[in-house]
């Protein structure tokens, strides 16, 4: 967890109030506290008087001078703000950002194992303009649209790839044909799932079994069918029916025959119009804060919508119609922290890192195979060498790669008396060449 530390200040509003209402007029305190309250999980201000604050606790206005306190009485403020740390967080292993006079933290810090100084080394005029510059980045960073460029360069699937994923836990979402956001695929759900290792048979439960009672993203798809068409069957719909009982209880208003279609309905539609894309997240607790810090950061995000052709806007639920989520719950959350960005970033990395090693290899096993095929055909000719250009052989290979990673290729093709026998790179063209002894 993330936590920050804010000190009072001599600038306040004369009349009891609510803390960061006390210290307002002071505009760096509140660009400190706009910052840290984006930034971090928690936010505390540090008083001379009343010790440790929460944001919305109410204090009166007083004048009570940190700088002059003696060390023993700062000694014993310390040791108080920590034991009310202690209670709402973990000095030893939480982050703690400080934004405060030495005078408030010197005799914190040796309890505190990790800290920020995020205006360390700043000059006091430059101090407020620094603080702006780490909200505006911080926004940046958290944003719908890095969200949506990062979950773009992870590895796309369809709905028949599923047992290639290879991880069991995570977080994925889902993109539909035409929708766009910022010029990436938008996303139109999140989701994850509760038990470990579920993530396939829960992805499974949206895009193959057919039964709206284990999977609300079908459910809702198949409320937009039929409300698009205007069919009183969408009660029924609507009914909770995932149980022996249920079903025998509403048996007489249930049609099988009539749901069975909706159900290949809503499978056409997921089966061609939708894919998916997922990250890694082994810890129930991360898969449940990126789900709902994402849904909230897309839904918050005033450019973040749905086209007018985009099927779920003939949703009979407001939520969903308004949000441009096949969601209605969750859509005002805490949104998306730096800690919960650089998790997705990290995983989104190492798919790209793996799928780099994997097209590296596919490289180098085809390349392999067209020089083993040109050597046999020049051992036939009884020629003494072959020289090979990297150019005949990017014409050849199926895989779509550049001249440096067709000559890498080539060189573990080498033996001990091959050579390389010329390199250009002009700008214009790239050519290598590569003289196989035989």
């Amino acid at each position: 967890m993330l936590v920050a530390l804010l000190s009072c200040t001599k600038e306040k509003l004369n009349k009891r109030c609510p803390v960061t209402d006390m210290y307002s007029n002071c505009k760096e305190f509140k660009a400190a506290y706009d910052y840290a309250n984006l930034a971090a999980d928690k936010v505390f201000v540090l008083s001379s008087k009343y010790g440790l604050l929460e944001c919305d606790d109410e204090i009166d206005p007083v004048n009570e001078n940190m700088a002059v306190k003696p060390p023993y009485e700062k000694r014993l403020w310390a040791a108080n703000v920590i034991d009310k740390l202690s209670r709402q967080c973990n000095p030893e292993e939480d982050e703690f950002l400080i934004f405060a006079e030495k005078q408030y933290f010197e005799y914190l810090t040796g309890e505190l194992r990790k800290t920020q100084f995020p205006l360390n080394g700043v000059a006091d005029t430059l101090k407020y303009q620094t603080l702006i510059k780490l909200e505006q980045d911080e926004r940046e960073y958290t944003s719908a649209e890095n969200a949506h460029r990062l979950f773009n360069q992870a590895r796309e699937y369809t709905w028949d790839m599923i047992d290639e994923i290879p991880y069991s836990n995570g977080v994925y979402v889902i993109f539909e044909k035409s929708e766009q956001f910022r010029g990436y695929k938008r996303i139109t759900r999140v989701g994850t799932h509760r038990g470990d290792g579920n993530l396939k048979s829960r992805l499974q439960t949206h895009f193959v079994r057919e039964d709206k009672n284990w999977s609300i993203l079908r459910k809702n798809i198949g409320r937009a069918i039929l409300s698009k068409e205007n069919d009183p069957y969408l009660k029924i719909w609507d009914m909770e029916t995932g149980t022996p009982d249920a079903r025998q209880r509403y048996s007489d208003i249930i049609d099988e025959v009539k749901e069975n279609g909706i159900e290949k309905r809503v499978s056409m539609f997921l089966q061609h119009h939708v894919t998916f894309a997922c990250i890694e997240v082994e810890s129930w607790f991360d898969r449940l804060r990126i789900e709902e810090g994402l849904i909230s950061t897309l839904n918050l995000d005033p450019d973040f919508g749905p086209s007018r052709e985009w099927f779920g806007k003939f949703s009979p639920e407001y939520e969903i119609r308004n949000s441009g989520l096949w969601l209605k719950r969750g859509l005002d959350k805490i949104p998306l922290k730096r800690r919960d960005m650089e998790l997705i970033e990290a995983e989104v990395k190492k798919q790209e890192s793996s799928h780099n090693k994997t097209k590296e290899k596919c490289i180098q096993e085809e390349v392999k195979k067209i020089i083993e095929y040109k050597l046999s055909e020049a051992r036939r000719l009884n020629i003494r060498y072959l020289d090979i250009f990297s150019e005949d052989i990017i014409k050849e290979i199926k895989i779509d790669c550049t001249d440096k990673e067709i000559l890498e290729a080539m060189k573990l093709a080498m033996g001990d008396r091959d050579e390389v026998m010329l390199i250009t790179d002009d700008n214009i063209s790239t050519a290598s060449k590569v003289r196989y002894f035989l």
